[in-house]
């Protein structure tokens, strides 16, 4: 994440005119498929204690303790990672805050299966593994599907191109918009649109129009 946002912050330049801020949206995509790749990992572990039994131990407080640690921990990080990620409108830190809240769920149902597993019930531990790696591919693959969407430029918000139709068309000057088209790159949102004025209007009034538009 935070080496997609240092390229995402770099100006423009001759060779990439329009920014680098689609380099967030990639490193986001990278970071579903990294996520969905742990989750595989973890649906294979699963499965491979599925049918292996929890050795009798001592009551297990040291991870117990760690995993209670872990709910807090995983908040604090969550709630700070999705208020900035949304403030600057960022797609790597809010796949982070995403994963992070998980993990809250994730330490909470690993706090239930280390019990259990104490309590020797069998096929719990591998259960609970699987169970999480679903909800990590899930989590995962989700984050690959809305940065691909993005980089193939397609239309992530109708209500927003609606408003802004609406908010054009009543634009004293303008008698018609048309093609509106919204593309994200990075944190941004590009629009692009068609408006008609009366065939009367000279050149300096449709131009002195299109810039009330774009502002």
């Amino acid at each position: 994440s935070w080496f997609g946002l240092q390229l995402a912050s770099r100006k423009k330049s001759a060779k990439f005119p329009y920014g680098l801020y689609r380099a967030e949206t990639f490193v986001t995509l990278v970071i579903g498929a990294f996520i969905t790749w742990a989750g595989i990992e973890n649906l294979l572990e699963g499965y491979g204690k599925l049918y292996v039994p929890a050795p009798e131990q001592a009551f297990p407080l040291l991870p117990v303790m760690i995993s209670g640690v872990s709910v807090i921990v995983s908040f604090v990080v969550a709630k700070m990672e999705r208020q900035t990620g949304t403030f600057i409108n960022s797609g790597a830190l809010k796949a982070n805050a995403s994963e992070a809240f998980l993990d809250i769920g994730t330490s909470l149902v690993v706090l239930a299966g280390i019990l259990l597993a104490h309590a020797r019930i069998p096929y719990v531990e591998g259960l609970i593994v699987m169970f999480i790696a679903v909800l990590i591919i899930r989590l995962g693959i989700m984050n690959i599907w809305t940065p691909m969407l993005i980089l193939l430029d397609a239309n992530l918000d109708p209500m927003l191109q609606e408003a802004i139709e609406n908010r054009i068309s009543g634009i004293n000057g303008v008698k018609r918009v048309h093609d509106v088209k919204i593309r994200q790159s990075g944190p941004f949102r590009m629009v692009e649109c068609n408006i008609a004025t009366k065939a009367s209007a000279s050149v300096f009034k449709a131009h002195e129009l299109a810039n009330m538009v774009e502002n």
